[in-house]
């Protein structure tokens, strides 16, 4: 029995010793990317899609967009989200909805992204480039790439630097002077050739290794204006008003037309399709009043009547139709897929209307009786009741006697004949004033006396109010120290900060005012909350654009920590940050 066994245990010995097992395929890469390709995997820059890849093949614009995403994610240290709306017909790879997303990269065309096309070298370096850009140059999009141009001593040229491409040469040549990349021998630069994954990711590795964490040297080439002169809108035509939301912008000009520019991929700009617009396109005509939610638009014309366009989502449209429930279904131009409703143009909704405010996805109507009516999102109260579902298609009354109305995130407010302030809906930072911070379903309340003028807006969740005698007075969430108190405690009831004042916006990261002598103060990030500073003079109104960190397109940058002011000779500017604590800059950029 003993001898069978071991006689056993020698044949599977001898067995094993002859028949080998499959190898595990090592990834494949030259002698020289190893000790890049091993910091690409430590700084996690190696996308999934790369791993134990040959990384001596030639690179694919789709593996290229993963590794410009990780990139960015390694520098700016948040992780990137794909796009929610995908313009190519022959992918819908999210690495490469992420690229398209943060700015990184376009298509071939308008609809196309050409996924497995290769990439050259010159491609490669421009590519990476924008990714440093995206993470350190505040307001940079794709689309205003050309307004920074980052600052370096000019290397020696390649012998083949004519084959460089006009529009590739400073990203060739930053990336050369940092020693980013280098020539392919002989000194040259080969712009034509296909770059390698691993060329691809030692650029990565490199640009972190020698330029993360540090100031990025750059210029912003559009200059501020001479003092005393100034860029009015178009035919000089004075503008009446402008309301932000979320992530587009509506402006209503003194001859009444309405233009908007933004993120439209709900429709919200108006326009017909889901196109973004970053220059102001005119909408409409005849138009009284307008108000920018977080996805859509409210427009009063001047005989009363009321339009709304873009996302439908909780029925705040007024057209009958909620996401998932459709009693229309599809008519009247209502667009109907099977989770989602919105529309691209222009919807009446009824008439008799003489005052309008949105909030993130809710609608206020005030009539020409003075009665106050309100439909769409309600999970808070923000129409003044607790209903049944959080979606109210049907216009409900909140209350009569109402002079005007405006709304916050989740809240709204009326100011009555008599002057008082009522608030409701959402609290949890304090923004109804009301001595509270209880989150939801809180009534309509009286709050304040007197009251002249009302400042909140649909991405906000701090109020700002103007009594008859010209004092400033401040509630709700306080973060940067916007509120001006010189603390970053959010205020519950309503706090006198200043008086002489005509206008005043909150944003998301800072607040402003302008007094009666057309002075403009601001207060927030870019003065360490400690209250409100002197910014300019000349100024009419301002509006502080509420969608903090999300640039989003060249004409007028959508966010990152900027506004839009109008001045007294009606022209339209706009103001932002070239850095962390910097005050702010105002540079000509007509609307």
């Amino acid at each position: 029995m003993r001898n069978r066994l071991f006689s056993l245990c020698l044949s599977l010995i001898i067995f094993f010793s002859v028949i080998a097992l499959p190898a595990i395929a090592a990834p494949v890469m030259s002698d020289w990317a190893k000790p890049e390709l091993e910091k690409a995997q430590a700084y996690i820059l190696v996308p999934n899609v790369l791993k134990d890849a040959d990384f001596t093949k030639p690179i694919t614009r789709a593996e290229f967009a993963a590794v410009s995403v990780k990139l960015y994610e390694n520098l700016a240290g948040k992780t990137a989200v794909a796009a929610v709306q995908n313009p190519f017909s022959d992918t819908s790879d999210p690495e490469v909805l992420k690229a398209y997303s943060i700015g990184l990269t376009a298509g071939t065309s308008a609809a196309t992204f050409s996924p497995d096309t290769l990439l050259n070298r010159e491609q490669a370096a421009t590519m990476l480039t924008r990714s440093l850009k995206a993470a350190y140059i505040p307001g940079w999009t794709l689309a205003g790439d050309n307004d920074y141009s980052l600052n370096f001593k000019q290397p020696e040229k390649f012998d083949d630097d004519t084959q460089i491409s006009e529009w590739a040469k400073p990203s060739v040549y930053y990336a050369n002077v940092n020693n980013i990349i280098s020539g392919t021998g002989g000194n040259m630069f080969s712009p034509q050739s296909s770059a390698t994954r691993e060329q691809a990711l030692a650029i990565a590795v490199r640009i972190v290794d020698n330029l993360k964490g540090k100031s990025l040297d750059y210029n912003d080439v559009v200059q501020s204006p001479e003092p005393g002169t100034s860029v009015a809108w178009n035919d000089r035509i004075g503008v009446k008003q402008i309301s932000s939301g979320s992530d587009h912008t509506l402006c209503v000009k003194d001859d009444g037309s309405l233009w908007a520019w933004g993120e439209n991929n709900w429709g919200q700009l108006g326009t017909g399709d889901t196109d973004t617009r970053v220059t102001p396109e005119k909408i409409m005509v005849d138009v009284l009043k307008v108000s920018a939610g977080g996805a859509f638009s409210a427009v009063l014309k001047n005989d009363g009547s009321l339009w709304t366009f873009g996302s439908g989502s909780d029925g705040q449209l007024g057209d009958g139709n909620k996401d998932g429930q459709s009693a229309q279904y599809g008519s009247d131009g209502a667009i109907v897929t099977s989770t989602k409703v919105y529309r691209i143009s222009p919807y009446k909704v009824m008439d008799g209307v003489s005052d309008v405010a949105v909030g993130l996805s809710f609608t206020l109507v005030k009539k020409n009786d003075g009665s106050l009516w309100g439909f769409g999102y309600n999970m808070v109260g923000q129409l003044g009741f607790v209903s049944q579902g959080w979606s109210v298609l049907e216009s409900v009354k909140i209350m009569d006697d109402v002079k005007s109305v405006f709304a916050g995130a989740d809240f709204g407010l009326a100011v009555k004949n008599d002057g008082s302030l009522w608030t409701w809906g959402g609290n949890s930072y304090g923004q109804l004033g009301n001595g509270s911070t209880s989150y939801d379903k809180n009534p309509p309340t009286r709050i304040m006396d007197n009251v002249k003028q009302v400042f909140a807006s649909a991405d906000s969740s701090a109020t700002f109010v103007i009594t008859n005698d010209a004092n400033l007075w401040v509630f709700g969430y306080n973060s940067y120290g916007k509120l001006g108190d010189g603390s970053k405690e959010n205020i519950t009831t309503p706090k006198n900060l200043a008086e002489n004042v005509i206008h005043a916006s909150a944003g998301d990261a800072a607040s402003y005012y302008v007094t009666g002598n057309n002075e403009l103060f601001g207060c927030g990030w870019f003065n360490s909350h400690d209250g409100y500073t002197k910014i300019a003079d000349g100024v009419a109104a301002i509006i502080a654009d509420n969608r903090f960190e999300y640039p989003r397109t060249d004409g007028f940058p959508i966010g990152d920590k900027m506004a839009l002011l109008i001045k007294t000779d009606g022209s339209v500017w706009t103001w932002t940050n070239k850095g962390s604590n910097q005050q702010l800059s105002i540079f000509k950029q007509p609307a």
